[in-house]
């Protein structure tokens, strides 16, 4: 099955982001980054993948706070496809996470 970004918003004006879908071997990663300081619920669409389940594969709280690390978290894509997730709360400024779409 292959899936892409149709769309990301964000809840906070002043805390855009960047997305991107990779496609290795069969399994697609959601790439997501906050690109200011501060706060924001992400909300991702991915085409075609409704029903399925993203994982966090890494978090970069892994390492700078580990206290905080939400690897292993599951979220389940609606029937449009969406999810959401927080990045950059307590104060994770420029945090990355890398999701598993499956």
């Amino acid at each position: 099955c292959t899936g892409g970004i149709l769309s990301l918003s964000t809840d906070t004006a002043a805390v855009p982001a960047a997305a991107l879908v990779k496609m290795i071997n069969g399994v697609t990663y959601l790439f997501l980054q906050p690109l200011r300081v501060g706060s924001a619920t992400l909300t991702s669409a991915l085409y075609g993948l409704s029903g399925k389940t993203a994982t966090v594969v890494y978090d970069t709280n892994s390492q700078y706070d580990p206290a905080h690390d939400s690897t292993g978290s599951t979220f389940t894509l609606d029937g449009s496809g969406q999810f959401s997730d927080t990045l950059g709360s307590n104060s994770d400024d420029y945090q990355v996470k890398i999701y598993t779409i499956q």
